[in-house]
């Protein structure tokens, strides 16, 4: 066989990428230290076991070296060096230029995954993790290995750019099979038109009214980062014109691709927020933004631009072509006997079968963690949508029936599938709360936004939970939802734009005590009083307020500052201090500094083990039984000592608030408990 100088330097071997090599077990060549791994694979793996659950080899010395394979074509070192950032790369090279650590070393590992959604079972799947050492900490770039099922053939003709034609054909061929097999995609019918949408085609792009036309409208959406750019905007002063045309150069780069690609899968009208809702006019901006359930429920495919943090950098993306094409591994000698028995599901089929190597979180930073998945309005629009072409380094198609790439294209394998905390989970509040979770972990350019960015996914699931929408709650067991917590504390928006009791209320992402579902209850939801800002109980509330039936508040103050991470506080109660290890979760970074009395509040409690969570509540000052919600605690420790005072503090009458601390007083509950009703605001 013929080697070029230069790859023979590296043990490169060239040849033909679809033919599986003896040498390297791979369809595409490698360098000499990627070689080694898979020539050393069975010796390696064949000791895992607990206590030794991965195997390592040594790579390049240091980055020159490893950059050096990639750019001659090693393809596995591709793979690698495109899960770097740009920055980490340079971090590494100035470190070693600068003597500032000993001379760089990348260390390849594998190591039993679980796939969590796959064709198979989910076992028998492996892990490459190659560790990059940077002055502050290592970087990671990890690849997935799954079973192959597919011959040794190339997935798709990959290009330079996701521009190229055979690119576009492939997103025109996942439109068109979705349209004509997948029942379960098909657009909402429910509610009315966009009422303006942008009309594409040979004439150039202009504004239009949907009133001017019957029936239903088969258009496009886009989902784009505004950035600090200056974009075409749809304002009063130039509707008149628009409506006439919208000049191709007065769009950004973003704009005019998304035209384009509209276009390709043969749609007449795109619909984009700066150009279908005025800009300048907040009652049609309320209106309309309170309207996205339908816009993007209706509509035939939503457009990402995912990789673009502004409308300058447009939809499609320059790639090293093999950072996106699958590297098949033949791992055909390996000793799947040596491994135990549940690391084997696939038996003898692993014999002598090839493994599809890509990014392993490819999926996750294209889409969930790419400049667009970052923005919290992008969320709903991505949920609501029943398909989305995703523009990123590579192409990515999602539909309820279909996850696929240009890497993958027929499907996505389980183990390189990112799911975002599970939104398609069983069960009315697991899925609630999963989108939830995610929402909360996005940005908003305007936190005042926060009940708006959500309300078409809400109004969405309405219908679908037959259940009344409580200011990001819902009224069906309504108490679960309230255990809440933030997870990272913020600063207290001012002024306040929804009630204590909402995770709205909060700029912080949270999180959810699921297993709380499985406790009792020790309150109850007896009465809510939401009055809307406008005409939606989906955006913005001038009053919320939740009349609570609870046991006894415990009047405290806080005690010295946590001297541990844990962030356990001693309290105050009753003239003397308790020791019981609560740990508090604020809802703002300024509520552990609170110096006045506050009150505990026991919302669910473990019998068996003692374990009981709460409110931090303070009072309002306002009205008599009138408090706001400043956190949440928790009672986590077993110590007797501290159990003891726990019970102390909870069964002594000089720990118990007084009568005047509640709106009024109820019945005993059936073990004899004195009962109580508050007001939350």
């Amino acid at each position: 066989m013929d080697l070029d100088p230069e790859c023979r330097e590296l043990g490169m071997h060239k040849r033909n990428k679809h033919v599986c090599d003896q040498e390297s077990h791979t369809s595409s060549p490698v360098c000499e230290k990627c070689r080694y791994i898979f020539n050393n694979w069975s010796p390696a793996t064949d000791e895992y076991n607990e206590s030794h659950p991965y195997a390592e080899w040594r790579h390049w010395e240091n980055v020159l070296a490893f950059k050096y394979a990639a750019s001659k074509g090693c393809h596995l070192c591709i793979l690698f060096l495109s899960q770097f950032k740009e920055s980490e790369i340079e971090d590494a090279e100035g470190a070693m230029r600068n003597d500032k650590m000993d001379a760089l070393s990348v260390l390849a590992q594998a190591e039993p995954i679980i796939e969590s959604a796959s064709r198979r079972s989910g076992q028998g799947c492996w892990s490459l993790t190659m560790t990059l050492p940077l002055s502050d900490g290592p970087a990671l770039s990890v690849l997935g290995m799954s079973p192959s099922f597919v011959a040794l053939e190339p997935y798709a003709d990959f290009s330079t750019s996701t521009m190229a034609k055979p690119v576009l054909q492939m997103a025109k061929s996942w439109f068109g099979d979705c349209i004509r097999s997948h029942s379960a995609c098909r657009p909402s019918q429910h509610g009315p038109n966009p009422t303006r949408l942008i009309q594409v085609g040979a004439d150039g792009p202009r504004l239009i009214l949907s009133a001017g036309i019957c029936g239903p409208i088969s258009y496009a959406t886009l989902s784009h980062c505004w950035g600090s750019l200056k974009i075409l905007r749809l304002v009063k002063s130039n509707f008149s014109q628009l409506q006439q045309k919208i000049p191709l150069d007065g769009l950004c780069q973003t704009f005019q691709d998304a035209c384009k690609i509209t276009e390709e899968l043969g749609i007449r009208y795109l619909w984009i927020d700066s150009l279908c809702i005025i800009q300048d006019d907040p009652e049609d901006w309320n209106r309309e933004a309170l309207q996205m359930a339908v816009v993007y429920g209706r509509s035939s495919i939503n457009i990402s631009a995912s990789k673009a943090t502004d409308g300058s950098m447009g939809l499609f993306a320059s790639r090293n072509p093999k950072s996106v094409e699958v590297l098949q591994i033949c791992l055909d000698w390996m000793k799947w006997d040596t491994f135990p028995e549940a690391l084997d599901p696939l038996g003898d089929i692993c014999k002598g079968t090839l493994y599809d190597c890509a990014p392993l979180f490819m999926h996750k930073k294209c889409i969930s963690e790419s400049p667009l998945g970052k923005r919290a309005w992008v969320l709903q629009e991505r949920i609501l949508s029943c398909r989305s072409l995703h523009f990123s380094s590579q192409l990515f198609w999602e539909c309820k029936e279909r996850t696929a790439c240009e890497t993958f294209p027929g499907w996505l394998p389980g183990i390189f599938r990112w799911k975002d905390g599970d939104i398609e989970a069983e069960g009315n509040l697991e899925h609630w709360f999963a989108i939830v979770w995610l929402y909360t972990r996005c940005k908003l350019t305007f936190t005042k936004d926060k009940f708006i960015a959500i309300s078409g996914v809400a109004k969405s699931l309405q219908e679908r939970y037959s259940d009344e929408y409580v200011a990001g709650f819902w009224r069906k067991d309504l108490e679960r939802q309230l255990l809440w917590y933030s997870h990272r504390p913020t600063a207290r928006p001012s002024p306040p734009r929804a009630p204590s009791w909402s995770w709205i209320s909060t700029d912080s992402a949270v999180h959810s005590y699921s297993g709380a579902k499985y406790l009792p209850y020790l309150i109850k939801v007896l009465h809510i009083k939401i009055i809307p800002a406008g005409d939606s109980v989906f955006g913005d509330l001038r009053q919320g307020a939740l009349w609570i039936r609870c046991g006894c508040l415990i009047p405290f103050t806080l005690g010295s500052k946590p001297t541990s991470i844990n962030n356990h506080r001693q309290i105050f109660s009753g003239g003397r201090m308790f020791s019981i290890s609560l740990v508090f979760m604020w809802d703002y970074i300024d509520a552990e500094e609170y110096s006045g009395q506050l009150y505990l509040l026991s919302a669910c409690r473990n019998n068996a083990s003692g374990w009981h969570w709460g409110y931090v509540l303070e009072p309002t000052s306002l009205e008599k039984g009138q408090y706001r919600r400043l956190g949440t605690f928790d009672s986590v420790s077993n110590v007797k000592e501290t159990v003891e005072q726990r019970l102390e503090l909870e069964n002594s009458p000089q720990c118990k608030a007084p009568d005047s601390a509640y709106d009024e007083l109820v019945p005993d509950d059936e073990f004899g408990k004195k009962q109580f009703v508050i007001t939350l605001i």
